[in-house]
This record gives structure tokens, sequence and C-alpha cells, in this order.
């Protein structure tokens, strides 16, 4: 992040986590709005109502925990809604995982250093045939003179 404020109810790695088998899943549109978590099948209490960061830059449930409110839906929504800088942040993409988020911007990233090499490589190319030129006209120059 460059010194930008972000909201976690922003950020692609806002989860929910599955109580079955603790599975981190995507904080969907209705639990970012309402703070309703995903009722698969209409099952009772499927999810943990209380949001985690995926990459663990913040540790969401030690902070509204702190709030001691009486109203915790209240206090959820604070703490993700509360402007912060995180340098972990990624823009939401609706119905990706937060894994999917985190492939993503490591395909991203790697896009980034891919490029990055790419560019070294043209330019080590262009300064080894200005070498390669330099010496072949010594050489030609070499010859020249010997001959003569």
């Amino acid at each position: 992040m460059n010194g930008e404020k972000v909201k976690c109810v922003e950020c692609g790695f806002l989860a929910l986590q599955r109580i079955s088998d603790r599975q981190a899943v995507e904080a969907d549109e209705r639990y970012r709005t309402q703070l309703e978590p995903p009722q698969e099948y209409y099952e009772v209490a499927e999810y943990d109502t209380v949001p985690l960061c995926f990459v663990g830059k913040f540790n969401l449930r030690e902070e509204i925990a702190k709030l001691k409110s009486e109203n915790w839906l209240g206090d959820i929504e604070t703490i993700i809604h509360k402007e912060r800088l995180c340098d972990g942040y990624t823009n939401w993409l609706r119905g990706f995982t937060p894994k999917e988020h985190f492939e993503i911007m490591d395909r991203t990233e790697w896009r980034k250093w891919q490029a990055n090499e790419s560019r070294k490589n043209r330019n080590w190319h262009i300064i080894e045939a200005i070498v390669f030129f330099v010496i072949a006209c010594l050489f030609v120059l070499l010859g020249y003179f010997l001959g003569n």
C-alpha cells in the first residue's frame, strides 16, 4: 500500500471461517453489508460470525473483543469499517475466496517480476551487442594495421 488508508470491508482477504472444517471462505456481499453470514442449506451457525484477516495482518477478533460493548454486531461493523494502513490489502472481487485473492495477488506480483527480469535481459542484450560491435571494430582495425 502506498500510504492510503483502507477498510477491511473492501478487502478480498476479509474472511469468515466455516465451523465444520475451519475453512476460510469469502465474506460475501450480505455479510459485508448486513453482517449476516452465508447460510448453506439454511443450517444455523454454519459460520463463525466474527471475521478474520486471511493474511493475518490484523487480529480482528482481538480488536472486536477490546471494544467490550454489549452490541457485538455493532463492534464487528465498527472494526471492519475502520480506516487503517495495511500492506496486505487487495481489492475484493465478488465470488472469489480469500485463497483465490491470494493466488491472484501472487500471480500479479510474479508477472511484475517477470516483466522486470525481461527488461533487464533486454538491456543486457543491448550492452552485449555494443560490446561485440566494439570488439569487432577493434579486430578490423588491428587487421588493417597488421596488414600494412
